[in-house]
């Protein structure tokens, strides 16, 4: 066989592969695997505009911008309206807005002081804290127009709130109105 011949061949049998390849792939099912390729579990998403920073702090935490388990837990748990166990004239109602309004009823009428409260732990107090800090209590801030008052948490319960005052001593106990 002369080398022409061999060309010829080659050039008929590409042109045989080409055509099957053709037939046999494209008519036969390479345009319907397109459509029926499966779709990607995630979908591409464009973004059209740029995002926003995160804005930078100002000025340091304050003992409630922290994210203590202990300091949650109590939080979730302080907040409703509670009455004195000694004295059952004397209620405190810690808000969600971090107020807390102490009112008591006496024979001059009800007198009511509304404050700020927040909660820490000795992580997170404030370098001003005058008295001995237990690591594992957490503690109760008020604040008014006069000097702060802070309470730590003896136990609190669902229904049940025990604090010793630590600005002037003493405990109390309360229940918690439904």
């Amino acid at each position: 066989m002369n080398t022409s011949n061999i060309a010829v061949v080659l050039v008929i049998g590409l042109a045989l592969g080409v055509f099957a390849g053709y037939y046999f792939g494209y008519d036969r099912g390479f345009e319907r695997a397109l459509v029926l390729q499966p779709t990607p579990l995630v979908t591409p998403v464009r973004v059209t505009s740029t995002p926003t920073p995160l804005p930078t702090p100002t000025s340091s935490p304050t003992p409630t911008t922290l994210v203590d388990p202990r300091i949650m837990a109590a939080s979730l748990q302080l907040v409703g309206k509670w009455q004195s166990e000694e004295d059952s004239a004397f209620f405190r109602e810690y808000k969600a807005d971090a107020t807390v309004v102490d009112s008591h009823d006496s024979v001059a009428g009800v007198v009511v002081t509304t404050d700020k409260w927040s909660l820490f732990t000795a992580d997170t107090a404030e370098a001003t804290i005058s008295f001995q800090l237990n690591n594992n209590d957490t503690y109760i801030k008020h604040t008014s127009t006069t000097d702060p008052v802070y309470f730590r948490i003896v136990s609190v319960t669902p229904t049940t709130l025990e604090v010793v005052n630590m600005s002037k001593g003493g405990g109390l106990k309360f229940a918690k109105l439904p």
